[in-house]
Parts: C-alpha cells; structure tokens; sequence
C-alpha cells in the first residue's frame, strides 16, 4: 500500500469517525438548543408580566446558558475525536513504516549523536540493521517500537528515544489543528442530509 493511499485510508477513516462525533455533537446541542427555547417559552410567559429590562436581561443569561453548554458538548466532542485520531495514527504507522522500513531506521538512527552507545532498543524487524549501525552496543528487540532507535549511553546519563511513536506524540499539537481544518474542510464539502 502507498503513502497516499494509507494517507487517504486515514483520512478517510478520520472523517468517517469525525462526521460521526459531529453528528452526535450537533444533535446534543441541539437537545441544548430545544431545551433552552422550552426553558426560554416558560420563562418568557413568566417575565412578559414582570418589567421588560428584567426580562431582557434574563432571557440573555438563559440563551448564554445554553451557548456555553453548546460549547461545551462541542469542546468534549473535539476532545473525543482527538484522541480518536491520535489512537488511528497510533494503528496505521506500522504499515506506513513497513514501506521504507531499512530508509527510515537509518535516517533516525544517523540523528543520534555521536557517542558509545551502551543499549539499543530497535523494532525487531530492524535488528540486523541495528547490529550493523550499532556493532558495540548490546542490541534489544521491542515490539512496541514501530521504527526508530531508543538508545542509552555507557554511562546510562544519556537516553535519546528516536521513534515514530515519540516523534508523533511530540508532534500532535502542531498536526492536530491541520487534521481539525482539513475534516473541517471536507465537512463543508459534504452534501447537506
């Protein structure tokens, strides 16, 4: 499988999921929206008898009341789907990293700096690779790298974690807005229910 195909696979994927968190977002809100107008049809007949400043005033706060919760349900949704988003990314770098496993591994492994390294943790598809990159450091299989190096120094001061697993959650700040604006676009684009 290609890049651009895994790429458009998870965007695919991810819109599937966020149309799906925004739908359940936009029939809680507007649960909250039906809610605070039954709220608002109450309290108007209430406060129509009472002076009209009061009133005003009021039904400000009421409809406030409900924009917040609306912000809210939306905010955790966001939330939901984050995290959903993250976890799919978590799932598909495996395969991304399978296609350029021996290129990748080498362009991490060249950003170590240069030292004795003691210990080499690598993916265990990537050992023989590590052995040779590595000959004098003790060489360790871990299945939960998908690509990279974690490495410790002889002296054990030093530990450098190189891995797409680290380089993601370092990384998923700045990516997550341009996921967020690029579902956001596709949700434009999709045709009204």
């Amino acid at each position: 499988m290609r890049y651009a195909a895994l790429i458009e696979e998870l965007r695919r994927q991810a819109a599937t999921e966020k149309q799906a968190i925004w739908q359940a977002a936009e029939a809680e809100a507007a649960a909250y929206r039906v809610a605070a107008e039954q709220r608002w049809a109450r309290e108007r007949a209430t406060l129509e008898e009472q002076q009209r400043a009061a009133s005003v005033t009021r039904a400000r706060a009421i409809r406030l009341a409900a924009e917040q919760e609306g912000r809210q349900a939306k905010a955790e949704a966001e939330m939901a789907l984050a995290e959903r988003l993250y976890q799919l990314a978590r799932r598909v770098m495996p395969v991304l990293q399978d296609e350029v496993r021996g290129e990748m591994f080498v362009r991490l492994a060249r950003e170590l700096p240069e030292r004795p390294w003691a210990r080499v943790h690598v993916n265990p598809s990537d050992l023989a690779w590590a052995r040779e990159f590595f000959p004098l450091a003790e060489v360790v299989a871990d299945g939960d790298i998908t690509g990279g190096v974690e490495a410790l120094d002889r002296q054990g001061g030093l530990r450098v974690i190189n891995t797409l697993e680290k380089r993601l959650e370092r990384g998923w700040p700045l990516i997550l807005p341009t996921i967020f604006a690029e579902l956001g676009r596709l949700a434009d684009d999709r045709p009204a229910c």
